[in-house]
């Protein structure tokens, strides 16, 4: 997606809720059925971590991201180590997204355009005179 959009708190909680649900359902599919699902559930994550990043793409996060792609390779990966798929990964993944989606949508609101800001920062003095270029017109 070319332009980023702004994914608002309800829509977040919204996905964290659905994180929890899995989260959850794995771990009481892994202690009710003793283990039985343990070879369905790698499975059930490879679609789950698909379509996370498939969501994260559509709504204009940039999955290049090393911050989200490391978030989101540690989450698929840790998800197949013997007692960490029990942790509430998926959750932690979306809290994780949600932080890095938030800090950048508040940075952008204090910079603005980052183009603007260098043109703004070349042309705030003429030469190294100090003379801002409002006066420079002005003389």
């Amino acid at each position: 997606m070319a332009e980023s959009k702004h994914i608002s708190i309800i829509e977040w909680l919204i996905v964290l809720c659905i994180a929890i649900f899995i989260d959850v359902a794995q771990l009481l599919t892994d202690l009710l059925t003793a283990g039985v699902m343990e070879a369905v559930w790698p499975f059930i994550d490879m679609v789950i971590g698909a379509a996370f990043a498939l969501y994260l793409w559509y709504r204009g996060q940039k999955l290049s991201d090393p911050k989200r792609l490391g978030g989101l390779l540690a989450t698929f990966g840790l998800e197949f180590l013997p007692l960490m798929e029990d942790l509430p990964l998926w959750s932690l993944d979306v809290v994780w997204n949600w932080f890095i989606a938030e800090r950048k949508n508040i940075t952008q609101k204090v910079t603005g355009n980052r183009k603007g800001l260098e043109v703004l920062k070349k042309t705030s003095s003429i030469s190294g005179s100090g003379r801002t270029p409002e006066k420079f017109h002005k003389e």
